[in-house]
């Protein structure tokens, strides 16, 4: 036995990739696969091969298995094929719309660029296997108030969500959604992105220019390890 481990051990230091874990492929037969630059790009429709974020490699060690993402949005239509009432596990509604459901469409879409299934059916979702959380804080028209922003952040991180998602923006600073990022932040959320730091991140004011409007946007929020990350912050993007 100590001669076999002997072997494995000179084996594995001539050839590092034969201690790796064995992954399984599978076929990928959603039909719009192919056009999914982002998630696998070969080329496909003219653009640089391998500028995208390596999701098939991904999925060969997860599919986001029992994750739970909260889409703070216009809501998520259950009743779509690639998503089905089955993977939303919790809904909630801070809009002023009668209804949770998506009537506008944009959760639903983000919420399928998220989580589709991988059902041979439309789109592949970046985590397939994850679980939806339903939160409706734009109402039918695609906009809502910062209060129902806020809400929903604080809904989130208080019913077991690992990540929050928001594709929405608005051109005022805001108090009340600073008091739900703070809150967010006290429970173990954060936003992996740069610059560098430690602090809670704050929301900053840009002074309009003639021509550009300042725009922030919320993206997504993740739990944080047991040890804070160093690269946490608040992402902004201007629109012209």
């Amino acid at each position: 036995q100590r001669g076999q481990f002997g072997r494995l051990v000179a084996l594995m230091r001539a050839r590092p990739e034969a201690a790796e874990l064995n992954g399984i492929a599978n076929a990928l037969d959603d039909p719009f696969f192919p056009t999914q630059w982002g998630l696998h790009n070969t080329g496909q429709l003219g653009g640089n091969p391998d500028a995208d974020i390596d999701a098939p490699e991904a999925w060969a060690v997860t599919t986001g298995g029992g994750i739970k993402i909260a889409v703070l949005d216009t809501g998520i239509r259950k009743s779509h094929e690639d998503i089905t009432a089955a993977r939303v596990v919790a809904e909630a509604n801070f809009s002023s719309s009668a209804t949770a459901d998506d009537i506008y469409g944009h959760g639903t879409h983000v919420a399928g660029i998220a989580a589709a299934a991988a059902n041979g059916v439309g789109v592949h979702g970046v985590a397939s296997g994850a679980l939806l959380m339903n939160g409706k804080v734009l109402g039918d028209t695609g906009s809502g108030s910062y209060t129902g922003i806020a809400n929903g952040i604080t809904w989130a991180a208080d019913n077991g969500a690992q990540v929050i998602n928001l594709s929405l923006g608005g051109t005022l600073p805001s108090q009340t959604l600073q008091n739900a990022l703070d809150y967010a932040w006290g429970q173990g959320w954060c936003w992996p992105v740069p610059p560098a730091t430690t602090a809670a991140p704050r929301i900053t004011t840009h002074l309009p220019t003639p021509t550009v409007s300042p725009w922030q946007q919320l993206t997504t929020l993740i739990r944080r390890p047991a040890s804070p990350p160093t690269a946490v912050g608040w992402t902004w993007r201007r629109r012209v």
